[in-house]
This record gives C-alpha cells, sequence and structure tokens, in this order.
C-alpha cells in the first residue's frame, strides 16, 4: 500500500505561509513580508534564528530546480517491479560442476564458463531492451480517454483520477503517460497529456525519474517527473495565464470596450507601486470598458462608453490577455462610489484613493 504524501517534508512551505501551489512571485512577496518582521535589525521583532530558518526555506522555494527536487521529496517512493523476458544462468549445483571438470578437463571448464558469461551478457543486453530507461522517441500515442493499439491486443483506455496535486508544464509537446502492457514485460506509451493538464500525483519511482499518478480504476500510470509542478486546478490555471500572457499592456491601453467606441473621458491617477487595471461597468453590473493604468502615473482616457460607473480596480503583476487577469499576486477591489464620467478617479492603491471593498477574482472577472 502507497503511504500518504506529505505536501511539505521540512515544513518550507509553512515558513512562508504559502500553498505548495504558490508561484515563484507569491512565494518572494511572503519572504518579504516575513523578513521584514523577523529581520535582525527590527527592533523588537528581530530574531536571527528565525530569519536564518526563513531564509533557508526561500532559498529553496525560489530556485526552480531546488524547488523540484524539495516537491519531489513529499512523495513516498515507489519501486518498479523488474521485468525481463530473460534472466542469468542458473548457477551449477558443486555436483554438477565436478561432473564436468571430470568429463571434459580444465579445457572443457573454461569453455563452459565462456558460454556462461556470453548467455549472461545476452541475457543483461535483453534486460536493457525491455526494461531500459524510456524516452519519447516511441511511436506516437493517443489523446487521453483512447486506447493504444499494443501487440497482441489494445491497451484499457486511460482516465485520470484523483483530486489534483501537480499539473504538467509546458514542454516539447504534451508529456507521455505511461502504463505497465500486460502483453510484455515493459511500459509503453499510452496517451499524451497536454500542458497544465492536472494528475493525482502518488509516488516517486526515484530510479526512473517518474512519478506514478492514478487512474480510474486504482490503477497507476507514470510520467516524466520533470515535466510535473506541483499545485491544484487553480495553480495550474494560473500557470496557464502567466505562459499565455502575450505582449504586456501599454499604459492607458484600452483592453476591452463594450461597442464600437463612445464619447465619455476620464482622467485616472494610480499612485500605487504595482500596475492596475479599472473595469468600469454601467449602474446594472455589465462591463463597459477595461483600462490599462501603469504604476505611479495619471492618464486620460478618451472615448469611453456610457457613463455613470461603478469600477471594480485589480491590481497585482503580469497581466494575462489570455485570461483577463494578473497572473501573479491579483487583488480586486470594488469601489463603493458611483464615477462620473470627466471627473478624476484616484485608484484605492494610491493615497487619498476611492473607498473600496475587496472582492474575489470571479467577480473582477464577472462581466
Amino acid at each position: 500500500m502507497i503511504p500518504e504524501m506529505n505536501a511539505d517534508p521540512k515544513g518550507y512551505y509553512a515558513r512562508l505561509a504559502v500553498p505548495p501551489s504558490a508561484t515563484t512571485e507569491e512565494i518572494a512577496a511572503a519572504f518579504r513580508r516575513r523578513a521584514r518582521i523577523v529581520h535582525p535589525d527590527v527592533p523588537g521583532s528581530g530574531d536571527a534564528a528565525a530569519f536564518v530558518a526563513l531564509k533557508a526555506a526561500y532559498d529553496v522555494l525560489a530556485d526552480p530546480l531546488r524547488r523540484a527536487e524539495y516537491d519531489r521529496s513529499s512523495l513516498p517512493p515507489f519501486s518498479l517491479p523488474v521485468w525481463a523476458a530473460a534472466g542469468p544462468a542458473p548457477a551449477m549445483a558443486p555436483r554438477q560442476q565436478q561432473s564436468h571438470r571430470q568429463q571434459f578437463g580444465y579445457l572443457g571448464f573454461i569453455v563452459s564458463l565462456s558460454l556462461l558469461g556470453l548467455t549472461s551478457v545476452l541475457a543483461v543486453l535483453a534486460f536493457i531492451r525491455l526494461a531500459g530507461p524510456f524516452s519519447d522517441s516511441e511511436p506516437p500515442a493517443p489523446s487521453v480517454g483512447v486506447a493504444r493499439q499494443a501487440a497482441p491486443r489494445p491497451l484499457p483506455p486511460v482516465r485520470l483520477a484523483g483530486s489534483p496535486t501537480h499539473y504538467v508544464l509546458p514542454g516539447p509537446g504534451p508529456a507521455i503517460l505511461w502504463l505497465r502492457d500486460e502483453t510484455s514485460p515493459r511500459l509503453v506509451p499510452a496517451a499524451r497529456l497536454a500542458a497544465f493538464t492536472t494528475v493525482h500525483a502518488v509516488a516517486f519511482v526515484p530510479d526512473r525519474g517518474l512519478i506514478a499518478v492514478a487512474l480510474a480504476g486504482g490503477r497507476l500510470g507514470f510520467v516524466d517527473a520533470a515535466r510535473l509542478a506541483p499545485g491544484d486546478a487553480a495553480a495550474a490555471r494560473r500557470a496557464f495565464c502567466a505562459d499565455q500572457s502575450g505582449p504586456p499592456p501599454g499604459n492607458a491601453e484600452l483592453l476591452a470596450r463594450s461597442g464600437s467606441g463612445g464619447q465619455s473621458r476620464l482622467l485616472i491617477r494610480n499612485g500605487g507601486e504595482q500596475p492596475a487595471v479599472v473595469k468600469l461597468r454601467d449602474l446594472d453590473g455589465h462591463a463597459q470598458a477595461m483600462v490599462f493604468v501603469a504604476p505611479g502615473v495619471s492618464v486620460r482616457v478618451m472615448g469611453l462608453p456610457g457613463g455613470p460607473w461603478h469600477a471594480d480596480v485589480a491590481v497585482g503583476e503580469l497581466w494575462s490577455r489570455a485570461c483577463a487577469l494578473f497572473a501573479a499576486g491579483m487583488r480586486a477591489e470594488r469601489l463603493t462610489a458611483t464615477i462620473q464620467p470627466g471627473t478624476e478617479l484616484t485608484l484605492p492603491t494610491g493615497p487619498s484613493g476611492a473607498a473600496a471593498e475587496d472582492i474575489p477574482d470571479e467577480a473582477f472577472l464577472h462581466n
């Protein structure tokens, strides 16, 4: 029976107060927040030992390679059985060895050993051929849910199971999902997993560099560990949004607008340290326009439709055009006052900002 997974074996994520699915940006922000409290130079709350422990956790989690190794250590080890079509020749019993010496003499005995050695070499070569390292050079495999024809009978269809713990990283093509072929002593490619597909990881196979993932019916599949990152469905979505962010917006760029245009205008001041996106809604809550405002600047936006408006404001890093949200560190607020065309709006992130209340990201995305 495979033991439970410990997602944080040394407590590094807990030290930074972030989940194992946290992005690199969220980890860095958490370290800065905590360091401002426990740094030895901070009067009252400074703690040298706590800062050293915090820095040790951050050094691992901020480095993609070290973090990947740490995350793999959270998975229990799992050993694949040795599947080989041929094995070493059986050792001779002492009496058999003596009879051979008497029958053939020392020369015959040496020839027998040579033949035995040759047989063993051929067996090892057969083992390497059938159970050796795998590569993506195997024949193309069908998509998930479609059985692959493997002589002499097809493999069963592949369906993933379990709650997501990891997702597939982008790479040079889909990740290969391997299955044990019931008709031959080896693993065979059974399906392709597209980037950002979520899986439930249950174990790590150290000698093969594979992670075992849960399949329907209690079966296991195997995926190259280098192609998986820890995270649930939300983390996979954020990673997709970051990957598909597209070119960064320009200051005062209208990211979206209802209709072909309008005659309204608005001055927007962003006194914060992060870029902001303002979504203007009509009084019924329907989105009218969405404007990108760089940090520390004021912009005059022309050609806005309608008015007056309610306004939602999101701040963060790495605006994703594919997802219409900030892929890292997003925080959204809804302004309490109605915005009139031709007036000035100072965002809540700046000094003397408008009164606002926090809203979930889903509320900001809602049109």
